[in-house]
C-alpha cells in the first residue's frame, strides 16, 4: 500500500543513524524549552514562563534538521533545504487541498453557532483577526518550525527504505511522542485520558496527509507548512470567532464540535490511503 508512487528520495549523503539522531535532538530541544512551563503547571516551580517561550518549542524539529544538515552537507545542504520552503510551482489543485481545511473550520464555526444559538463575531475586523492569528500560529504555533524537520528532514530518509505509508505512520508516532510532554500539562485539554487516543489518531492522519502532499509536490515544504497551518486553525477558531463569549456558554456543545474536528482529517487520510492503494493495484 502506498500513498503515492512518486517519492522524494533521501539525500545520498544521509548517514545510517541520521533519523534516530534527528528524533532525539528534536525532542531534546523542544522538551528543554517546554519543561519549565510544565513544571509550573504541576506546581513544581513558582515561576511561570511566558507563553511565547513555550511556543518556541515548536522550533525544535526545524532547528534539529538545520544542525544535522549543516553537519552532513554544509551550506549546500542547508540552501537546498531552504529552497524547498519557497517551492510554490506545484499545481493549482494542491493549493485547493491546502485551502480545504478552511472550509472545515467555517463549517465548525457554523455548527457551533447553530447548536449554541450564539452568532460568531463577523464584523469588519474579522479578516484582520483571522490573518493575524494564522500568521502568528504559522510561525510560532508549529507549522514553520515543525515541517522543516518532520517532512523536510525525516520523511525523505524514512522513505528511502520504507513505503510512504509506513514511513508516514512511523513519523506520526514519533510526532505524537514529541507532543507527549505537553499533554502532561493539566491546562492542555488534549491531555485528558479520553482525548489522548483520539489525538493520536489525528496526529497519524495528519502525518499521512502531509506525506501525501509532500510527495505530490516535489517535496514542497511551503505547501506542507500551509496545510499544517490550515488544519491547526480548528484549534483556535472558537476564541477567534467567539471572542467575547464565556467558555461556559459554549462548553455544552464543544464535545460534538471537537469530535467533528478530529474525525474529518482522519476520514480524509483513510480515503487517501484507500484511493492510493487502489491506484497502485490497478497499475500492476
Amino acid at each position: 500500500m502506498t500513498i503515492d508512487s512518486t517519492q522524494v528520495s533521501a539525500p545520498t549523503r544521509s548517514r545510517r543513524y541520521a533519523v534516530s539522531t534527528f528524533f532525539a535532538l528534536a525532542c531534546l530541544i523542544t522538551w528543554l524549552i517546554w519543561l519549565p512551563g510544565i513544571a509550573f503547571s504541576r506546581g513544581l516551580i513558582a515561576w511561570e514562563p511566558p507563553a511565547s517561550v513555550h511556543m518556541l518549542g515548536s522550533l525544535g524539529p526545524g532547528l534539529a534538521a538545520l544542525i544535522l544538515l549543516s553537519a552532513e552537507g554544509g551550506p549546500a545542504a542547508v540552501q537546498a533545504w531552504l529552497r524547498r520552503f519557497v517551492r510554490w510551482r506545484v499545481g493549482l489543485r494542491w493549493y485547493v487541498v491546502v485551502a480545504a481545511p478552511v472550509v472545515m473550520v467555517a463549517g465548525l464555526v457554523a455548527l457551533l453557532s447553530r447548536l449554541s444559538g450564539i452568532a460568531p463575531a463577523l464584523g469588519p475586523d474579522m479578516w484582520l483577526r483571522v490573518l493575524g492569528a494564522v500568521l502568528f500560529n504559522l510561525v510560532l504555533g508549529g507549522p514553520l518550525g515543525e515541517e522543516g524537520g518532520w517532512r523536510g528532514y525525516a520523511l525523505p530518509r524514512l522513505q528511502a527504505n520504507r513505503s510512504p505509508l509506513s514511513a508516514s505512520l512511523l513519523l506520526g508516532l514519533v510526532w505524537f511522542v514529541w507532543h507527549a510532554p505537553g499533554l502532561w500539562d493539566p491546562r492542555n485539554p488534549l491531555g485528558q485520558p479520553a482525548v489522548v487516543p483520539v489525538y493520536l489518531l489525528l496526529v497519524l492522519a495528519m502525518s499521512v496527509l502531509l506525506a501525501w502532499l509532500y510527495n505530490h509536490t516535489q517535496g514542497s515544504l511551503l505547501l506542507a507548512v500551509l496545510l499544517h497551518a490550515t488544519i491547526n486553525m480548528g484549534g483556535y477558531a472558537v476564541p477567534l470567532f467567539f471572542p467575547t463569549t464565556p467558555a461556559s456558554e459554549l462548553a455544552p456543545y464543544m464535545t460534538l464540535v471537537s469530535l467533528v474536528y478530529f474525525a474529518l482529517p482522519i476520514l480524509v487520510a483513510l480515503m487517501v490511503v484507500i484511493t492510493s492503494a487502489r491506484q497502485a493495484g490497478g497499475g500492476k
